[in-house]
């Protein structure tokens, strides 16, 4: 089975990058015998956009429960409505997850634990990019930096027992963790800080450019901690063991940003890691982990 790291880097201009996904690639759909009757799938992120569409789609595909996971539960009550009517069959909860606040990201999964007696899918859309340098009071990060990528790893970690707890025994349960092609594109001009977590509270030189620059690494480190709505459901329905840990774009194996391939990146995706698993040491994820390798 090829990895991705036996893909050769791309060499692509935002310019390039945009053309060919929006112009040049074709949407695959699943196959006409896919069937989500039965399952159970999150969402999390906004009540519009691609998630929105996502949603649709796993219920046109016969899913029996969905949970939209949003932070304002009345927005999200609001997406849901004409999603009732036109899936009437289906179950349709909208739970409250706020990105911001590691409690809160606590407080779902552990919904998630006692409340539902299978999940299959969890889809982490959630996601944000702002104009301004702000810093999440509970957490003393940049906000930016916080939900795209320190929430987004907490959330997946704690999202892994679930799901090998809760899947059915037809399959394992699928965890997609959703990032952006600007992942291939950022300079990460910090990526030799030590430590490197706070490097990212420094609000030196925050601009528009900044702003893009800040979305692009945090998507980026996504990649590093890993890995339109179509590809959502074909991360999370269609691919199979191929794609564990990999950047899927365009509905391909996609290789990972350029400098994770050099010795320096490695080095990077590395402290990357142990920094993380030490930010969020309060919610025990080197255990969660460490229990999740040894009963795979």
């Amino acid at each position: 089975m090829v990895s991705v790291q036996d893909l050769q880097p791309l060499q692509v201009s935002a310019l390039k990058l945009f053309f060919k996904s929006q112009f040049c690639t074709k949407a695959t759909t699943p196959p006409p015998s896919t069937s989500l009757a039965g399952q159970t799938a999150l969402i999390t992120g906004r009540n519009i956009g691609i998630g929105l569409e996502c949603a649709r789609v796993l219920l046109d595909l016969q899913l029996s429960h969905l949970i939209l996971a949003v932070r304002s539960t009345d927005r999200g009550e609001e997406a849901a409505a004409p999603l009732r009517k036109t899936h009437s069959s289906a179950r349709i909860d909208v739970w409250a997850l706020d990105m911001l606040s590691y409690e809160s990201i606590q407080a779902f999964v552990e919904r998630c634990t006692t409340s539902l007696p299978r999940l299959d899918i969890a889809i982490l859309n959630a996601g944000v990019i702002l104009t301004g340098f702000n810093i999440n009071r509970s957490t003393g990060h940049e906000v930016i930096f916080q939900v795209n990528y320190l929430s987004t790893a907490l959330l997946a970690t704690l999202m892994v027992p679930v799901l090998k707890d809760k899947s059915g025994h037809h399959a394992p349960g699928r965890l997609t963790i959703v990032s952006s092609g600007m992942a291939l594109l950022s300079k990460f001009a910090n990526r030799g800080a030590v430590p490197l977590i706070p490097s990212f509270g420094d609000p030196k030189g925050w601009n528009l450019s900044a702003v893009a620059e800040r979305y692009s690494v945090t998507k980026t480190m996504l990649l590093m901690f890993v890995q339109g709505a179509w590809m959502y459901v074909d991360a999370a329905v269609v691919k199979g063991a191929e794609s564990h840990g990999c950047f899927v774009m365009d509905w391909s194996l996609c290789p990972n940003h350029t400098l994770m391939y050099t010795p320096e990146g490695k080095q990077t995706t590395e402290r990357l890691w142990e920094e993380t698993l030490e930010e969020l040491r309060f919610a025990n994820v080197r255990d969660i982990l460490s229990r999740a390798q040894s009963t795979k």
